[in-house]
């Protein structure tokens, strides 16, 4: 499950500008764990994207679950292209968006949800059409920072101003929680308990056990520093225990990833620095992409480098 943020323009894109996100080739594919530099040969990695060999700068990708080899790509100049080849070729769908962030829904291969420059939008064919992300009354959910969506095909969308809303009846969205949280950066479902959510915001970790209606701080030592300003998910939650998390947080001019297994109560330092993207895939191993790409099959009492860059960070 993928879940990333918007970054206020100036930021953003400068750091859209200095990262590249080419990898739409699975992560199995270095199965020996030995790093692979980018430009040696031989490589078990294989440089795709729209354009390749010379890619577009494609920021958030998305790979459907239902049809095999589906994959979507976002680029910040020219919007959104789809693949049904497992990346061998793609064409642009839909509007040209200056792409931020796409995830598809893993109960209906149609569905996508993408957050750019111009707003939030759904798509239910594709990405051949897309309309606002609203709310009951016809209104523009604003300033939504992230999306996340559990097995079950439940969406939520969480904004800068602290609410969190679910997608329950298309074409609108309804509000959860009354009381608003601090500035959210970044939102994850528990996958085998998806009543569990995490928030990542500007005061530190929040944890909601009815399904983001209500929530309360964890780990109150992290609420000095800032969640990551990044365009990828920073706050990951394993697929069999709902109480062992990763998040990162910037600290001492560090991008710093902390992981609890007790829901929040204690954290501890993981010795990986400046991520780019955090997730787990559905079999418990943990990945960090940066200038490098890490797998970790311990819950991060141990790694290996899987891919070393020079020149890219792996943002999804």
């Amino acid at each position: 499950m993928q879940t990333f943020r918007i970054v206020h323009t100036s930021a953003r894109h400068l750091l859209l500008r200095a990262s590249l996100a080419l990898l739409a080739v699975s992560l199995v594919s270095a199965a020996s764990g030995k790093p692979t530099p980018w430009n040696d040969e031989p490589s078990p990695w294989k440089l795709v994207g729209p354009g390749a060999p010379y890619p577009l700068e494609s920021v958030t990708m998305a790979v459907v679950p239902g049809p095999p080899d589906t994959i979507y790509a976002g680029n910040e100049n020219s919007g959104v292209y789809r693949s049904v080849d497992a990346a061998m070729t793609w064409e642009q769908v839909g509007p040209r968006f200056r792409c931020i962030y796409l995830i598809a829904d893993p109960a209906n291969s149609a569905r996508l949800f993408l957050i750019a420059e111009e707003g939030a939008f759904l798509s239910l064919d594709s990405g051949d059409t897309w309309t606002r992300v609203v709310t009951a009354t016809g209104e523009p959910i604003q300033e939504v920072e992230v999306f996340t969506v559990d097995s079950q095909g439940h969406v939520y969308a969480a904004t800068l101003a602290g609410t969190v809303w679910l997608y329950d009846k298309e074409p609108s969205w309804t509000r959860l929680n009354e009381t608003p949280l601090p500035t959210i950066y970044s939102l994850a479902v528990a996958p085998s308990a998806p009543h569990i959510l995490y928030s990542g915001t500007a005061e530190g970790m929040f944890r909601s056990e009815d399904a983001g209606v209500s929530w309360r701080s964890v780990g109150d030592h992290l609420t000095h520093v800032y969640h990551a300003y990044q365009v990828s998910p920073m706050t990951a939650v394993d697929p069999f225990d709902p109480d062992v998390v990763f998040t990162a947080f910037h600290l001492n001019r560090e991008w710093t990833i902390f992981r609890t297994e007790s829901g929040g109560d204690t954290w501890t330092e993981v010795p990986v620095r400046n991520p780019q993207s955090l997730q787990f895939d559905p079999t418990g191993v943990f990945y960090v992409g940066g200038r490098n790409l890490m797998r970790s099959t311990d819950r991060g009492a141990s790694w290996d480098t899987l891919l070393a860059t020079t020149s890219y960070n792996i943002l999804s």
